[in-house]
């Protein structure tokens, strides 16, 4: 924000997003920035069908006057990712052979050197929601998160992150994903945090009877016919599967098993 400017006030910004399918109005790269198709100097004013969303590159451009405002305008007509349906993709990279998931604040790794090549902090009857694998191609990163209606929301394959443009509001800030339902209830929200570690800071969700909630400073797994577990504060698990439910696999470590 610049001197004497006031900032633009949450609710245009979450409607310029939701106009403009959460990502540059010209390539579609989630990582952007609020512009004024007309400068604010000429305009003085924040209005949600006077912003749009460019990405750092195409910002530049225009401000070098390598794009005119003409342009910017037709591309926010017809933003890029409301023609495919889903926000353009792009890559997480860690730099390691020694991953580690976050979970709130309880920390989950792999140290072994006879089985380094799986880390699943939940595995649940043998579906893992995420998890690294490392192979040849270096440290991959699944998840598929799901809203409390079975939707998928946002998903992670081989390091390379898809989200739809169905979503209610989905934000992209600094290492920073979240995404919300309309009711502002659920959101999940995840950090990317290189050379080494993925946090998922909050997330709710439910497979198989089993319940799970993510939160800052606490995990709950819990069942329709079990008692419920609960990780708070800070903490470590060594092992490829940290928390277990279910049968337990051949030739992997398990930090914590139940049901």
């Amino acid at each position: 924000m610049t001197k004497n400017r006031p900032a633009i006030p949450e609710k245009i910004k979450r409607r310029v997003r939701q106009r403009c399918g959460f990502g540059c109005v010209v390539c579609g790269l989630p990582i952007y920035e609020y512009d004024h198709i007309i400068e604010f100097s000429k305009t003085k004013h924040h209005k949600a069908d006077e912003l749009t969303l460019l990405c750092p590159t195409h910002h530049a451009l225009k401000t070098k006057k390598l794009l005119s405002a003409e342009q910017i305008s037709h591309a926010n007509k017809h933003p890029h990712n409301l023609k495919s349906g889903q926000v353009r993709t792009f890559t997480f990279d860690f730099l390691t052979d020694s991953p580690k998931f976050i979970l709130g604040e309880q920390s989950f790794l792999n140290s072994s050197r006879i089985r380094p090549n799986l880390l699943a902090p939940i595995l649940i009857n043998g579906f893992a929601p995420f998890s690294f694998i490392v192979d040849t191609q270096g440290v991959m990163l699944s998840l598929e998160a799901q809203d409390q209606f079975g939707s998928i929301i946002l998903k992670i394959e081989k390091s390379e992150v898809v989200f739809s443009t169905k979503n209610w509001d989905a934000t992209f800030v600094g290492s920073t994903i979240k995404i919300w339902d309309q009711s502002e209830l659920f959101c999940l929200e995840l950090k990317h945090l290189p050379p080494q570690s993925f946090q998922i800071v909050k997330y709710s969700f439910y497979h198989n009877g089993v319940s799970i909630k993510i939160f800052k400073n606490e995990i709950t797994l819990s069942s329709e016919t079990k008692h419920t577990l609960k990780l708070s504060g800070t903490g470590t698990i060594d092992a490829n599967i940290g928390i277990l439910i279910g049968e337990h696999p051949k030739n992997l470590s398990v930090g914590v098993k139940l049901w």
